[in-house]
């Protein structure tokens, strides 16, 4: 078999989507003939999604699991100082407005990834990265790297290991880098970074078809094979036995698992339950009698005010962060699952690794989302209703019509399949790439 090794900053004991597609692909790709190891980091950081403990009790098989020092002080530091000064906006006499331009601390952020942090705060771990996967290839050298972003910096130890083993490189765009939605990589240093990277790379895998295309944009020199769409995947193995005591038959159960984004105020680049709390606050006594609504992992203290504040308390469970398979068992648990996707510049290219996980669960879906390919997907598909992400009004008719066809018995069944989205399938899709990746590498 061939020897891959995967470059993943996130990876168990860290927690949240960011290790999905990591762990999908070391996964499924043995099945195609690629054995993997694993570059990530002794306790990787995250300030935004908990550790997950129980992830190293599930990990598939690898052959080496290469962990070098995070050296995540200087991020430590940062997010204690972003904390402070959120927390001294907050005494602010005068509240800010709803509505904002980005996310909170963004002009900030955005000097601080421009220069001190540059590309992002996990750049400190890539010489010891670079090290040790040097050292692992003498005595089992690798025929392909695959890094996978966010974080950028993966990217930078995926260029100088491609450079000191002349192996091929293939980078993995989870995210979009100089078009996110979140608008915190937008220098010209950081996009000319980016075009050095992809230019360098013998392939690029996007995570959806926006992302391919905006990077085919501003390359266009390269080829359209360059660049090959891998969407994220779900993988059937990962479900465990649903859960009945989750289930309750005297409500609708409406649930949501995963992080929100910044506490407050909402942004058009945040995933906030702002307006879905607004919502039913407009929903009669008698459809809230009948609903059950749960938040399924971080959710900031300001939301929590909101619930109590809204008298939502009978209504809305915050549950809290959850190991992976418990929030699996909640999904398998729902009547219908809900999602939200920011309307922020670059949210068109958003397909959430959470929506395609709601996916494999085969619950429907309520997104709560401008026009992007995770809303496209949903009504071409015929997985679940689309409602604007602020708008209370429109969202609070469509949770009183859910209600109404819960207690009619039109919500029973599962959502249709979408075999496309098969993480196994997918993996088959990667192993060609990096066959191909070894192909252009090997062309004098």
């Amino acid at each position: 078999m061939k020897h891959v090794l995967v470059i993943s900053y996130h990876f168990p004991p860290a927690g949240g989507v960011p290790v999905r597609r990591a762990l999908r692909t070391v996964r499924n790709l043995p099945a195609y003939g690629w054995r993997c190891s694993v570059l990530s980091a002794d306790r990787p950081y995250d300030p935004f999604h908990p550790e997950d403990p129980e992830g190293l009790l599930h990990l598939p098989p690898i052959v080496r699991l290469l962990r070098p020092p995070a050296r995540a002080g200087l991020e430590r530091a940062l997010v204690a100082g972003f904390a402070v000064l959120q927390r001294a906006r907050a005494l602010l006499p005068s509240a800010p407005a709803l509505k904002t331009t980005g996310p909170p601390g963004g002009s900030l952020r955005r000097l601080l990834y421009d220069s001190v942090a540059f590309p992002d705060p996990k750049r400190p771990w890539v010489r010891g990265a670079v090290a040790e996967a040097s050292r692992a290839a003498r005595e089992d050298p690798y025929d392909a790297v695959l890094a996978l972003g966010y974080p950028w910096s993966a990217f930078l130890a995926g260029s100088a290991l491609r450079r000191a083993l002349s192996v091929p490189l293939v980078l993995d765009f989870r995210d979009a880098w100089t078009e996110n939605p979140r608008g915190l990589w937008t220098s010209a240093r950081h996009a000319a970074l980016e075009r050095r990277l992809v230019r360098e790379a013998d392939s690029v895998i996007l995570a959806t078809d926006g992302i391919r295309d905006g990077l085919r944009r501003r390359n266009p020199e390269l080829a359209a094979d360059h660049f090959v769409t891998i969407t994220n995947g779900y993988d059937p193995s990962e479900f465990p036995e649903p859960d009945s005591a989750l289930r309750d038959p005297e409500r609708m159960v409406l649930t949501y698992t995963g992080t929100f984004n910044d506490a407050w105020p909402p942004s058009p680049a945040d995933q906030t339950p702002y307006y879905m709390l607004e919502a039913l606050t407009r929903l009669s006594a008698e459809v809230r009698s009948a609903l059950r609504v749960r938040l399924v992992g971080r959710v900031g203290a300001a939301h929590r005010r909101h619930v109590e504040a809204a008298g939502l308390a009978s209504i809305v469970q915050v549950i809290g962060p959850v190991g992976h398979a418990r929030a699996l068992q909640h999904q398998l648990a729902a009547d219908v699952l809900f999602l939200v996707v920011g309307t922020s510049e670059g949210s068109a290219a958003i397909l959430t690794g959470k929506l395609v996980e709601y996916i494999g669960a085969r619950r429907p879906v309520l997104v709560l989302g401008g026009e992007s390919e995770a809303t496209r997907l949903v009504r071409s598909r015929g997985l679940g209703w689309v409602e604007p992400p602020d708008d209370p009004e429109r969202i609070a008719a469509r949770l009183a019509a859910l209600v109404s066809d819960w207690r009619a018995g039109r919500l029973a069944g599962p959502s249709p399949e979408v075999p496309e989205l098969s993480a196994p399938l997918l993996a088959g899709r990667l192993a060609t790439v990096l066959e191909r990746g070894r192909e252009r590498s090997a062309t004098p």
